[in-house]
């Protein structure tokens, strides 16, 4: 074949700089917004803007994006996530159309922006809101506008601006009074590696609950103390608890109340990466997860299964290993703390 081409004067063979790519279809960068399902009127609470994708070698300088803000909700903050490097925060609400501009970039050293760690979505930045009173029985709309990296200031350049797609980054919070529960349904386990088939994690935000109260769970045949979660609590505002569960339980269920008793005392809690239980998370924590992955010792207990799992799919391997690693080096969040903080399934 080399020969071949050499013989009508084509590149040589594994030089493809002839081909073209016009009309091939590429992976476009879109925009998430995880917001609690329930509030209580008057609460604050969190909004986390993740992302799909990134190129670090791409050389984006700025990123922009626009939300607007409804009434009844008063912007508090906005932090960049510590995966995202190479500026600073700059935002404003204008109080006459309530819309929320924010800016991100280095106006001092013109440096690229860049996210460390290699698990995706990446959380790019934490809202943060405050509600207000008088508002129960509503329903609060929230949703990024519009979105962009862009790569110089050529205005005229079709490519001095990458547009994210931001067609699913919107959410509806209820503004519920009291006591109020919404579940989502992180993992079901596939019998391969170390999740039984019969077992799925779930997250349950409760409204109006201080938090790191206890809390079971108890529908008369399955009785479950769910186990709290101050890194999900603190992403959202809501209290936000976890559970391995029986599979064949209703999702429904997670969102009645008649099902729910607070015993008055303090939860135990849940702190995802920390597999072998010592209150620190380090390279034994990863070690951990590869000798379970390889079948040394015991099946691993429901809280080692929630610790352990933390990219949250159905199974504990050599990816969540990578994924402990990289959160302690990189100060990076777990995946699975990404998918709990939008516990939006069913309410």
């Amino acid at each position: 074949v080399a020969y071949d081409r050499f013989t009508k004067n084509e590149k040589a063979l594994f030089d493809y700089s002839d081909v073209t790519f016009e009309g091939m279809e590429r992976e476009e960068i879109t925009a998430a917004l995880s917001l609690p399902a329930q509030i209580n009127p008057g609460d604050s609470f969190k909004g986390i803007i993740s992302i799909n994708k990134w190129d670090n070698e791409a050389g984006y300088k700025l990123l922009d994006f626009l939300m607007t803000i409804p009434k009844g909700v008063t912007v508090t903050d906005v932090q960049a996530s510590d995966r995202l490097t190479g500026g600073e925060v700059s935002w404003f609400v204008e109080s006459e159309t309530g819309a929320l501009r924010v800016v991100y970039f280095d106006a001092n050293a013109y440096s690229t922006l860049k996210i460390n760690g290699e698990e995706y979505p990446a959380e790019l930045f934490t809202l943060s809101f405050q509600g207000e009173k008088g508002t129960g029985g509503t329903k609060v709309q929230l949703g990024i506008s519009g979105m962009s990296l862009k790569l110089n200031s050529d205005s005229e350049d079709d490519k001095s601006m990458v547009v994210v797609n931001t067609a699913d980054a919107i959410g509806i919070i209820g503004v519920v009074e009291g006591i109020s529960f919404s579940a989502k349904c992180l993992y079901i386990g596939d019998d391969v590696d170390r999740i039984p088939s019969d077992k799925k994690a779930v997250a349950v935000a409760v409204t109006a609950v201080a938090k790191g109260a206890k809390l079971t769970y108890d529908d008369g045949e399955n009785t479950v103390e769910l186990r709290y979660s101050s890194e999900i609590t603190e992403k959202t505002g809501v209290s936000t608890y976890i559970a391995l569960v029986d599979a064949a339980i209703p999702m429904e269920n997670f969102v009645e109340e008649k099902y729910y008793a607070f015993p008055g005392e303090s939860a135990e809690s849940l702190t995802f990466g920390d597999s072998n239980g010592d209150g620190v998370i380090n390279a034994q924590d990863a070690l951990a997860v590869v000798d379970t992955w390889l079948r040394k010792g015991e099946e691993p207990t429901d809280q080692e299964i929630l610790s352990m799992n933390v990219n949250g799919d159905s199974r504990i391997n050599t990816y969540d290993a990578l994924g402990i690693v990289e959160a302690f080096v990189n100060n990076t969040d777990y995946i699975i703390v990404t998918k709990a903080a939008m516990v939006a399934d069913n309410h």
